[in-house]
């Protein structure tokens, strides 16, 4: 998807939703390259990072805090990993002609061509890295959510004495992920992986408790998880390949 996000608009207040547009990714284990690995790792050095997408957005609270937050941890990943990163500033600054400032999404098919051909000139990108935050499917048994490599406990304390009588069950609850993908500048695809964040409800006795707006999002622990896992493959193929072996990133769990 080629979309900027315009930084000056409002996301609505967070109500309960009624239908949450449920995003078809397949979480289960596969290659995420679209091209041979070895490929990919010689190839790619520069990339340039454009600012999250939501697919959702009157779930999260509003305000780009969320947005900044994980912009700031997809390239503190890259940099930390040995990759050289364009900002999305400076993907705006480029793009100043490319740029449908109204509508915040690029215009087709002049546009995109010229968002290549300005960020490789300028800034020697090989690569343009989308992030968006979407909306899954988790199953859910015996109290605990699993979905895109995550885990979180879901049932209330009253549910979970209630499964202690009837036995587990099994649902499913909507669940937050990020996505990243990857083009190179001949606008091909070169890479696409999720990562579970969090789940967007609780399963009481009788009914489904939705998470506040204020309340997601807000473990930095979690959320670099994510991130390091959706950014995963390649930063270990870069440090794999790379003549100096990078020092690994401490490893996290959730609080």
């Amino acid at each position: 998807m080629l979309s900027l996000p315009s930084r000056k608009g409002k996301e609505r207040l967070y109500k309960p939703p009624i239908h949450i547009g449920i995003h078809q990714y397949d979480c289960a284990a596969y290659n995420p390259f679209f091209v041979p690995e070895d490929r990919f790792c010689l190839g790619v050095s520069t990339i340039a990072l454009c600012p999250l997408v939501f697919h959702s957005p009157g779930i999260l609270p509003p305000g780009d805090a969320v947005k900044d937050r994980f912009d700031a941890l997809i390239a503190a990943v890259l940099t930390g990993s040995g990759y050289a990163v364009v900002s999305w500033w400076q993907v705006r600054q480029a793009l100043s002609q490319a740029y449908a400032c109204r509508t915040g999404r690029l215009d087709e098919p002049s546009a995109r061509e010229r968002f290549y051909r300005e960020i490789q000139a300028a800034y020697h990108a090989d690569a343009v890295l989308y992030p968006e935050i979407i909306v899954v499917q988790a199953d859910c048994t015996t109290g605990t959510a699993r979905w895109c490599g995550a885990a979180q406990k879901v049932s209330t304390p009253g549910r979970a004495a209630l499964e202690l009588l009837t036995g587990p069950g099994y649902s499913k609850v909507p669940a937050l992920s990020i996505l990243i993908h990857m083009r190179d500048m001949a606008d091909r695809r070169l890479y696409s992986h999720a990562a579970g964040l969090e789940t967007l409800q609780k399963i009481g006795v009788r009914r489904r408790v939705e998470v506040p707006a204020e309340r997601l999002l807000k473990s930095e622990l979690c959320n670099r998880r994510a991130v390091e896992t959706a950014l995963g493959p390649f930063v270990k193929c870069r440090r794999e390949t790379s003549p100096v072996r990078m020092q690994a990133c401490p490893e996290t769990s959730p609080s």
